[in-house]
């Protein structure tokens, strides 16, 4: 039956090549060879409603869209996993660094050199000298403020530490995954 429909139309398209109902006039020759193919299905279908094997291709066809949808789901959990595990070693080194600057900011912090630059400016007020008083209560303050700003900043070191362990933890973690 399908073979007739198909030689049916075939004689058809042998003389007049373009296939037409007069809206679709312009229909490119893929165009009208997709809708001949879903029409052939179509018939095909109602044909063997009853088929057993047409059953089967379709839970082949499900099982295989399943698959495809699993696959396309994995690919994009595996591009999330290399995308974070690709941009960890900049981080570590950005987190680095802030350690190091927090590091170089605790050496600077010792009571005993602000101390001595206290008694210089403090000093060259007494002695009658030009001085910023600004810089003198600047450097008062600093005194002051001193362990308290070393307590805040070695905390803060401490968090940053634990965050690069956990860092360097998921690279090591994500590097396993990938490979």
């Amino acid at each position: 039956m399908i073979a007739a429909i198909t030689d049916h139309r075939r004689q058809y398209e042998s003389k007049h090549g373009v296939i037409n109902n007069g809206a679709g006039a312009y229909a490119t020759r893929d165009q009208w060879d997709a809708i001949a193919a879903g029409a052939d299905d179509s018939a095909r279908r109602q044909q063997l409603a009853d088929s057993a094997l047409l059953k089967e291709c379709d839970e082949l066809n499900l099982k295989a869209q399943e698959a495809l949808r699993i696959a396309k789901e994995r690919r994009t959990q595996l591009n999330a996993l290399h995308a974070e595990y690709a941009a960890l070693p900049d981080r570590i080194s950005n987190t680095q660094r802030e350690v190091e600057s927090i590091n170089n900011t605790l050496k600077e912090l010792n009571v005993d050199t602000l101390k001595d630059d206290y008694r210089r400016l403090f000093r060259a007020v007494i002695d009658g000298g030009q001085t910023n008083q600004f810089a003198e209560a600047f450097a008062a303050a600093a005194i002051g403020t001193c362990e308290l700003k070393r307590e805040v900043l070695t905390a803060k070191a401490s968090e940053i530490e634990t965050s690069l362990v956990e860092m360097r933890r998921k690279l090591k973690e994500l590097r396993k995954k990938l490979s």
